[in-house]
């Protein structure tokens, strides 16, 4: 018996499971924002990292970012709202740390 294309042996469509994984594959800079209850003119930068960002992702994975705010976050460099993480960091701290590994690097 031939199995369907993109179905494995014991029954898991792969291509059926692609597409839905997709689905969940972006999601809108806005949303972030307001589930993490910051103003988007606070804001000069979202970045996405972990999971999503080097294509690994599952369905249960969570959206990892890092927020770069125009001032420190007082007692807010964490964030957390369901399935969205965030690290909080002014842009000061953002451009010391990438000179620092810019440096590092060469």
């Amino acid at each position: 018996m031939q199995e369907a294309e993109g179905t494995a042996e014991g029954g898991r469509d792969y291509v059926a499971e692609m597409k839905e994984l997709m689905s969940y594959a972006s999601i809108d800079a806005s949303v972030v924002l307001r589930r993490l209850k910051l103003k988007e003119e606070d804001v000069l930068g979202l970045y996405v990292v972990g999971s999503r960002l080097w294509g690994n992702a599952t369905y249960s994975s969570d959206w990892d970012f890092i927020v770069v705010l125009k001032k420190w976050p007082e007692g807010r460099s964490s964030l957390h709202s369901g399935d969205i993480d965030a690290s909080a960091i002014d842009k000061e701290e953002f451009f010391k740390r990438v000179y620092f590994y810019t440096l590092s690097d060469s």
